[in-house]
């Protein structure tokens, strides 16, 4: 997502994420996913429609980016999917992040 007047982001995920700086103007993220009951087939099902997305909203000063309401709960051979997930979400420099441990702030590779 493109950051042009947006001066500050919060962050609202069920999920484990790491914070990176860059030096750009857009909002970048990398999903890792593992399943333990489910194949690459199923991985490819599962991210076309949407499970592994974020929701980005902007009101001119702010960004709010989250998983809530797009996550499904997934069932295969009638057993609750088994996944792990988590996201590495790169931040313009300069960006100020809101309500995050700063213990999830990781420094550029």
């Amino acid at each position: 997502m493109p950051v042009r007047t947006e001066k500050s982001l919060s962050i609202e995920l069920d999920q484990p994420f790491t914070l990176k700086t860059y030096k750009g103007n857009t909002l970048k993220v990398e999903v890792s996913v593992s399943l333990y009951n489910g194949g690459l087939e199923t991985l490819r099902y599962l991210n076309s429609e949407g499970q592994y997305r974020l929701m980005a909203q902007s009101d001119r000063q702010h960004i709010h980016l989250s998983d809530y309401r797009l996550r499904q709960f997934a069932k295969i051979n009638n057993a609750s999917l088994c996944e792990k997930v988590s996201y590495v979400i790169y931040v313009p420099e300069g960006m100020e992040v809101e309500g995050t441990d700063k213990a999830l702030w990781a420094s550029r590779d």
